[in-house]
Formats: structure tokens, C-alpha cells, sequence
């Protein structure tokens, strides 16, 4: 079942990118510890003064040009940049430490796109849904986390589970219009009313 929090994947206007997040949140955020949370006009100008275009996630770029420009994984450079990430951090990208690794791990998502282009669906494991925000006007931006999961949502044009952190006072009410199986907002967005 897709999860009630999930959107059409076009909906996404932009990508806030996750520095912006932490810089208006005042603090790095940890994608498994967000909850929705509401913002009001006093803040939140600056979050959304920069957004960018959701290709400039370096990872939903690679998935465009792989997907719909036909450009092998290692010719989208995503390999290449995935190695120098590792090697200049120490750490490891995706799981993987490896290049091997990391053309393993792109031939998941491989699989993971013929499925859901067979009319599959991405279903929620909450903790790693992709995070977004909501903007006054209901407008939704990409924040961070499952960048393959978001593009091939978007490149497929279908629902994709997300978790929403922050959201404007005024775009809370868009919120419900925009939910998959019209499911009731948690608690901490509902007003007194009850909506």
C-alpha cells in the first residue's frame, strides 16, 4: 500500500537543499528524527528564496540523463562523483565504498525503475522517505533523502511517499488537497477547528 503521505511526484516545484534546511532550523537536522512542523509568515522567507531546480541534486540529474536521455550510469558522471565523495570523506556513499559497489547499487535502481515502470509502487519505510517542505501557497519542495527514489517518481509521474517537516501556517490547509487517499493531517497540523 502507498503510504497516506505520499504526493504526485510533478507536483515538486524545487529543492531546497539541506544546508538551507539546517541553517533556518538553526541546527543540522537528522532525517530520522523530523517531525512535520509548522512555520509562520514571521520565518521561512529565506528557506524558500532558495530553492533550486530538482535537477541540481546531483543524484535526480544522473537519474534524468540514465532514464530519459539513455546515458549509461558511468557516462552521467554519478559514479566518478560518488568515488570522490568517498575517497575525500573517509566515508561511505549508499552503503557502498567501492565504484564496483556503486554500479551495483545503480543496477538497484535499475531494477527498481523497471518495476515501478511495470506499475509497481513505492511504498513508505518512513524513516527514509524523501522529506519536503510545504511553501505558503502549498507549493512542495524537495528537502533531502531518497534522491533516486524522488526522481524516478518524477521521470514515472507517480505517487511517492514523503514526510513533510516544514510547512507554512497558510500552506497547512493546501496540505490535505495534495495527500494521496485524501488522509487526515497528523494532529500537530491540525488547527483548533479540527481541519
Amino acid at each position: 500500500m502507498v503510504s497516506p503521505f505520499a504526493v504526485a511526484a510533478k507536483l515538486i516545484q524545487g529543492y531546497v537543499l539541506e544546508k538551507t534546511t539546517s541553517d533556518f532550523f538553526g541546527r543540522k537536522f537528522h532525517h530520522e528524527f523530523i517531525m512535520p512542523t509548522v512555520f509562520s509568515e514571521d520565518g521561512g522567507s529565506d528557506l524558500f528564496e532558495s530553492v533550486r531546480e530538482l535537477q541540481s541534486s546531483p543524484k535526480i540529474a544522473a537519474c534524468i540523463a540514465h532514464f530519459c536521455d539513455g546515458l549509461s550510469w558511468e557516462d552521467t558522471g554519478i559514479i566518478e562523483s560518488g568515488m570522490r565523495y568517498i575517497e575525500k570523506s573517509g566515508k561511505k556513499l549508499d552503503g557502498y565504498s567501492t565504484s564496483e559497489g556503486l554500479v551495483r547499487r545503480y543496477e538497484k535502481i535499475d531494477r527498481l525503475y523497471d518495476y515501478l515502470a511495470g506499475g509497481g509502487e513505492l511504498y513508505s519505510d518512513s524513516v527514509n522517505d524523501p522529506i519536503v517542505h510545504i511553501g505558503m501557497n502549498g507549493e512542495i519542495f524537495f528537502a533531502g533523502g531518497a534522491h533516486h527514489r524522488t526522481a524516478l517518481a518524477w521521470i514515472l509521474d507517480i505517487h511517492l511517499p514523503v514526510r513533510p517537516f516544514l510547512i507554512h501556517v497558510k500552506g497547512k490547509y493546501k496540505l490535505a488537497e495534495m495527500l494521496h487517499h485524501n488522509s487526515p493531517l497528523p494532529e500537530q497540523l491540525r488547527d483548533s477547528a479540527g481541519n
